[in-house]
């Protein structure tokens, strides 16, 4: 619905004007933002409770989802205001982006169409995903009091409206500063100015902009009860509005509460909206006691009002939460609100407000039947010109000029026309002779004579005119290299001078261009075959320029005198063979002794070359005239091909992926390629059957240092199976069984760690015939000696170390770890020498389980021997913290944390070379201990370690380390020695012990080393870049440096100030030959300045000044045309004290 904006009459704006609240706009009950412009502004903090509109300031509408509807992929526009759900937007933060979502809509999010951002975009809503296409960047504009909305997905693409008419869609643009059309104001929906104040003023204009027809009648009731001072007694008013708006049709009464104290958004919202009446009806009384206007809804969801007095004015418990002083209270009224209707308006047609003319457009206006009006600019009409008319006639060399004018304004413009360019007559008249002739300009009578730019001449008309020239005879035999003649018609004029003749070849080659005089006949030889053309010219006598020329041109056929050549074409497998008969001049040819067509033989020598349990080889001999071989198996009823050689020379194939035990059908024949095409042999076929299965499982394992088992699985196919082992390099046969149900063998009197290769192969026996299967082969080895004396040698915190004993006869060793439930090898050892391990990684206070097992490399396979396991536990955890730092010349104190797992502690001191036990604690809770009879800024090392004791054990943890120093002697004799404006120096004394200083300034509310001095032989530094008139606080210390730590002394502190700041100008100029002047610029710090002269070698005062006012000072007495050099400094005088300034400086010279 699209509601109707009306403006209050001019009593109820009257009434609004003495009211002393002051109006706020409805969008600042968002709290403060952080304002930027820039790209990489961060987003602004938007308040997370309640729902917002987003107006566009370019469209002045809404951000809207079409229809409110609340199905994912509804499109996102803007219209304007209609107080429906798919216009309110609450903020959700993510991160530092916000998701949008609509009102209408909870479980969707404003998103960007598609997986990806881009420039053009469009925006709709969709279901929530946690995608960055539905995470905003809310950009506070200060200039504009609004938002830019940016994509988080690309922040270089804000939310825009596209156009400023309802339904005009929003989509993504690439960011433009200043741009309208991307910005966005946000209003809290039935928010207030603010969370503790009123704004009548707010109410009474969203009323007057969102009631339709009853506003008037609404504007008399407000206005009646603001000039009664109120309506607690005016229960006329409030009887006679509700009448009227009820029996108007305007809207509809709803009861809010019932002796109930407040009336709150989450329960009235959709019945009460900020601008609507609202009645209280008292039990008591029996009558319309209040009436007020809603002003929306405070931070607790509950509804403000202004009524009738300054009480209303601050409002703060909600309506119902009130007492006047009249006996009213809460408990005995029940709230009422009129809810007024919405209006769409209905607008006539358009009328001219203001009309357009050829430069400016107009407006157009409508009107709605409440009263409400609509603009529209329209656009400049543009002129309305005429035709053009001629002010400048054109001639035939010079250019005119033509006008038109505009029939609605008068204004003018004109163009240029082109010259006309000469009228030449068609006949032309004799200027003089011989052959010299002219045709006139009709227009300006110009003449233009032959030999100047025309196209082509006129014969003389004194002149006999010639004969063409046309060939009327061609003599000879017309082949190539004969020779021919050509003649052609003869002029009968005696005044003919000469005839030319040309001849262009079948290339178009000019091989004839001669002049023959008075003969009219040429004799030449033409080499090539084909076409000529010949043309024939004649020119009359004395017209040099070849005036009064006439041609003819024809063309004649030239044969060729064949030479032919010999070839034999050898027959081919898709193409017989013949002789060719070919021109070598003109390339004519033809064929005679025809030969047959080759043929490709059929195959031979095929055969089944091998057989295995799921393969067939087929074998044949080679082809030499073949390019390769095709095969065909005969499967599913019908030939298919299973291989394509390309070269003759691979003469076998394997068939995979056969049946076990079962007959298959093959086809070969050879093929070679003849041009483009494939010429094909005979096939021949042939049959081959694959073995029976084998046993599915065949393993072997070692039983003892000197026999190894086979094991194997039953075949169901077979009637027995031959064990084969591999030695002096052969197979030989272990053993035949004589059924296939025995399934094991062992072979015994082998060595010690040796790896054997055994195979196995199923056969069938059925009558006289025996089927076999392929074999299955494994390798097998018999145990090797073990690892002995296998223990933990070492453990800490984290690590734990294995040591055994070696093995001779093996290759290396292989550790294992159990740990994830199985057991995990951590490390291969590559020779039998290396007899220690250790794991790192562990946890401190564990038990952890390893094993190991030697092994021995023969060949490609490893034998191995029986594991050995052991167990080793990482020592219990130390202290996680553990410092040392001075307290005097002579002591250290030490300090750690509290270790849980621990009963006590031992603290060492390293000494005389080893490390000595300087305590032992009785608990764990003694976490302090100090060491005194130190020497003097000396370091020190110290280490500790807990203990955990367990009954009769004493489990310790690993150490842990510190070094640390006795203080040092501190510094001595510190002070200030020189100040300027921005300079403090500070000196002290050399301290004979100390490697160097470390010196610190107080900034920035905490210490600062500005300075580390290399030595102690440096006793001065310069703090620069001060503050003048400004107070700084430094300190410094002592450092001694002995085997990579540091002895500090104690602290030493000074403060020192710098000097007030000094005149921000000193000038001098010449007064005379014997006097300068001097001036300054005031200087608000001083009270006074001191004027000094350098002369006789030093300096000298001359003035001193009473106050800080006075600001020139004139030299007398000086000498001509001398340069003289000239010092001022301020001071400032407080009570006894005196600050002064550095000095500046300037030479003068004084007059010639």
């Amino acid at each position: 619905m699209i509601k109707s904006v009306k403006r209050l009459g001019a009593a109820v704006l009257s009434a609004v004007m003495m009211l002393t609240a002051v109006a706020t706009p409805l969008g600042d009950n968002l709290p403060a933002v952080r304002e930027s412009t820039s790209l990489t502004a961060s987003a602004a903090e938007i308040s997370t409770d309640g729902y917002y509109t987003l107006k566009n300031l370019y469209a002045g509408k809404m951000l809207n989802v079409r229809g409110s509807y609340s199905t994912s992929n509804t499109n996102v526009t803007v219209y304007e205001t209609d107080g429906t759900t798919g216009q309110e937007f609450r903020f959700i933060k993510s991160g530092s982006n916000y998701v949008l979502e609509p009102k209408c809509a909870p479980s969707c999010a404003l998103n960007v169409y598609g997986t990806s951002a881009s420039n053009g975009s469009n925006v709709n809503i969709w279901t929530k995903s946690g995608n960055s296409t539905q995470a905003w960047v809310m950009e506070y504009n200060s200039s504009s009091s609004a938002y830019i909305i940016r994509s988080a997905a690309n922040k270089n693409l804000v939310l825009t409206a596209t156009g400023t008419s309802n339904s005009s869609n929003v989509a993504l643009a690439n960011y433009s500063s200043g741009n309208k059309s991307q910005l966005w104001s946000a209003t809290k929906v039935g928010g207030s100015a603010s969370n503790s104040t009123y704004n009548p003023v707010l109410a009474i204009k969203y009323a007057s902009e969102h009631w339709n027809d009853g506003v008037g009648k609404c504007a008399s009731f407000v206005s009646a009860c603001l000039n009664a001072g109120g309506c607690n007694a005016s229960s006329a008013l409030v009887s006679n509005l509700l009448n009227a708006l009820t029996n108007g049709g305007y809207g509809t009464r709803y009861q809010i509460t019932t002796s109930s104290y407040y009336a709150y958004e989450s329960q009235n919202k959709n019945i009460l909206s900020a601008g609507d009446p609202i009645f209280f009806y008292c039990s008591k009384c029996g009558g319309w006691q209040h009436t007020v206007i809603c002003s929306g809804y405070d931070s607790n969801g509950r509804a403000m009002a202004y009524g009738h007095n300054n009480a209303w004015n601050n409002k703060t418990s909600g309506i119902g939460g009130f007492s006047d002083g009249s006996g009213h209270s809460g408990s005995c009224i029940t709230v009422y609100s009129f809810h007024m209707n919405t209006h769409t308006h209905s607008y006539g047609s358009w009328y001219t407000k203001t009309s357009a003319t050829c430069t400016s457009g107009g407006t157009e206006e409508r009107k709605c039947s409440c009263g409400a009006t609509e603009s529209r600019s329209t656009s400049a009409l543009g002129h309305n010109y005429g035709s053009w008319s001629t002010v400048t006639n054109a001639t035939c060399t010079s250019g005119g000029s033509e006008k038109r004018t505009c029939s609605r304004c008068s204004n003018s413009e004109t163009r240029s026309t082109s010259a006309l360019g000469h009228n030449y007559g068609s006949t032309y008249f004799e200027a003089d002779h011989p052959h010299k002739y002219a045709h006139l300009c009709q227009r300006c009578g110009y003449k233009e004579f032959t030999g100047g730019n025309l196209d082509y001449y006129y014969l003389c008309a004194t002149c006999t005119h010639l004969t063409k020239p046309e060939v009327t005879k061609i003599t000879g035999n017309l082949v190539d290299n004969s020779e021919i003649t050509i003649e052609w018609t003869a002029s009968e004029s005696d005044k003919l001078a000469n005839y030319w003749l040309d001849v262009f070849d079948p290339d178009g080659q000019n091989v004839v261009d001669v002049s023959t005089g008075k003969i009219n006949s040429y004799t030449f030889t033409p080499v090539k075959t084909g076409t000529y053309t010949i043309k024939t010219f004649a020119a009359p006598i004395g017209n040099k320029d070849g005036s009064g020329s006439v041609g003819a041109e024809t063309t004649i056929e030239i044969g060729c005198n064949h030479n032919y050549s010999t070839e034999i074409v050898n027959p081919t497998y898709d193409n017989e063979g013949y002789t060719l008969h070919k021109c070598t001049k003109c390339g004519y040819s033809y064929k005679d002794n025809y030969t047959p067509a080759l043929k490709l033989t059929e195959l031979t020598g095929v055969k089944v070359k091998t057989q295995g349990t799921a393969s067939l080889t087929l074998a044949w001999d080679k082809n030499a005239s073949a390019k390769g071989y095709i095969i065909e198996q005969y499967k599913g009823g019908k030939w298919t091909q299973v291989a394509k050689t390309s070269s003759n020379t691979a003469v076998t194939y394997t068939v995979n992926g056969l049946a076990a035990d079962t007959t298959y059908t093959f086809r070969i024949k050879a093929y070679v390629i003849s041009g483009e095409s494939e010429i094909y042999g005979g096939y021949v076929k042939i049959a081959g059957k694959t073995r029976i299965p084998n046993v599915a499982s065949f393993k072997g394992r070692a039983v003892s240092q000197t026999a190894v088992k086979l094991d194997w699985s039953k075949n169901d196919k077979a009637t027995g199976y031959v064990i084969e082992q591999y030695k002096g390099g052969k197979w030989t046969a272990l053993a035949t069984t004589k059924n296939n149900t025995t399934l094991t063998f062992t072979v015994k009197g082998l060595a010690e760690g040796t790896t054997y290769s055994f195979r196995i192969k199923s056969f069938r026996k059925t009558g006289s015939t025996t089927d076999f299967s392929e074999y299955t082969a494994i390798k097998a080895a018999t145990l090797l000696d073990g690892v002995s004396d296998l223990k933990v040698t070492s453990v800490t915190g984290s690590w734990i170390t294995l040591e055994w004993a070696k093995n001779d006869k093996a290759t290396g060793y292989s550790i294992e770890q159990y740990k994830g439930g199985k057991w995990t090898v951590i490390a291969t050892t590559k020779n039998n020498t290396t007899l220690k391990f250790t794991v790192k990684g562990l946890k401190n206070d564990t038990t952890y389980s390893f094993r190991i097992r030697a092994y021995k490399t023969a060949g490609a396979s490893n034998v191995y021997s029986d594991y050995v396991r052991i167990a080793g536990k990482t020592r219990i955890p130390n202290v996680a913290k553990f410092t040392g730092s001075a307290v005097s010349a002579s002591a250290v104190k030490l300090d750690w944390s509290k270790n849980d797992k621990a009963t006590g502690y031992v603290i060492e001191q390293y000494k005389g070379g080893k490390w000595t036990a300087l305590a032992t604690t009785k608990n764990n809770t003694t976490l302090t201990f100090t060491v005194k009879g130190l020497a003097k800024g000396t370091t020190y090392s110290f280490r500790i370690k807990s203990f955990r004791k367990t009954g009769s054990t004493t489990e310790f943890s690993e150490y842990a380390s510190v070094k640390a120093a006795t203080l040092l002697d501190g510094v001595s004799d510190l002070k200030v020695t020189s100040v300027t404006g921005s300079w403090i120096t500070l000196e002290w004394a050399k301290n004979d012990r100390a490697t160097g200083y470390s010196i610190e300034q107080y900034k920035g509310g905490k210490w600062t080393v500005i300075a580390t001095t290399k030595n102690n032989t440096t006793l001065k530094f310069t703090v620069k870049g001060l503050k003048n008139d400004t107070t700084y606080s430094f300190r410094i210390r002592a450092y001694k440096t002995a085997g990579g730590v540091t002895a500090y002394s104690d602290y030493v502190r000074i403060a020192g100030k710098t000097r007030i700041p000094n005149v921000a100008t000193f000038k001098g100029s010449a007064a005379s030959a014997s006097a300068v002047k001097l001036d300054w610029s005031k200087n608000d710090k001083a009270t006074a300045y001191v004027i000094e002269q350098y002369k006789g070698g030093k300096w000298t005062v001359l003035a001193t000044t009473k106050n800080n006012t006075t600001l020139t000072f004139t030299v007398k007495g000086l000498a001509k045309g001398t340069t003289y050099s000239f010092r001022i400094k301020s001071f400032r005088k407080t009570g006894s004290t005196t600050e002064f300034s550095e000095y500046a400086s300037v030479k003068v010279k004084t007059v010639e």
